[in-house]
């Protein structure tokens, strides 16, 4: 059988131990693949950097984990059965935001660029090296998953800036602050995934809805709206920082 990677032959005993990675906690992946050696080999290195591992073979099957499941990212084929990798792309965005990597035999830069505005956070082409693939996976979840310990911060104060989720209040120096729903739905979810990069994609369908198509553009405004209204100086923002060619994060003071 033909070497499918450009660093380890196979079948021969592919990554025999686990491989521990301190600095990612274990990740659900959803592998999306219909070729059998690809779902087994994907599985193999996953599974050995201690990544819970789903198998779909085609779209629908995608859908059905996605539904019982809750991944933490996604490694996604173009070519499947029954539908191409963009429209699921598409279909699993419009339910939440999650980290896609397309992992397809389609080279070029159109592929690529077509992929990366469908909203995947990456592109890695067959075949591939097995450690650039576990570093482009890991960097994803490191970037795009929220950790459990910000998950549950419902409430920050840092002496100036003041942010209130179950009380729906933001303060300033202690003197409420008067956002427009919009903005502090926006606000609260660069909040819940503080030190995390959300990316326009995100922040548009998390905030404005699943369907929404507005210009990148739409999003900038209503972060120069946010800076004006809390940042001590908006011109060298402090909390909503611009992580450039990715999106916006919150940033906490030291």
């Amino acid at each position: 059988m033909a070497n499918y990677m450009t660093d380890i032959p196979f079948p021969a005993t592919v990554l025999p131990a686990k491989i521990p990675s301190a600095a990612i906690p274990p990740a659900t992946i959803l592998v999306v693949e219909d070729d059998p050696f690809y779902q087994k080999l994907l599985k193999l290195i996953c599974q050995s950097h201690g990544h819970r591992v789903l198998i779909a073979a085609s779209a629908g099957q995608a859908l059905e984990h996605f539904a019982r499941h809750t991944p933490d990212l996604v490694l996604l084929d173009i070519m499947l059965p029954d539908s191409p990798g963009w429209q699921v792309c598409d279909d699993l965005l419009s339910k939440t935001f999650l980290p896609i990597i397309f992992l397809s035999s389609l080279g070029g830069t159109e592929n690529i660029v077509r992929g990366l505005d469908a909203g995947a956070v990456d592109y890695v082409t067959k075949p591939f090296s097995q450690n650039e693939l576990m570093e482009r996976v890991e960097a994803a979840l490191r970037w795009y998953r929220p950790s459990p310990e910000a998950a549950k911060k419902t409430y920050y104060d840092d002496g100036y800036l003041t942010i209130d989720l179950e009380g729906q209040q933001v303060c300033v120096r202690g003197k409420p602050v008067k956002l427009s729903t919009t903005e502090y739905q926006l606000l609260a979810y660069l909040f819940e995934n503080a030190g995390h990069v959300c990316t326009h994609l995100g922040l548009l369908r998390a905030v404005w809805g699943a369907a929404y198509q507005e210009p990148v553009h739409y999003i900038h405004n209503y972060i120069r709206y946010l800076r004006q209204r809390i940042e001590p100086d908006p011109q060298q923002p402090q909390y909503l920082v611009s992580v450039r060619g990715r999106g916006y994060s919150f940033r906490k003071r030291e």
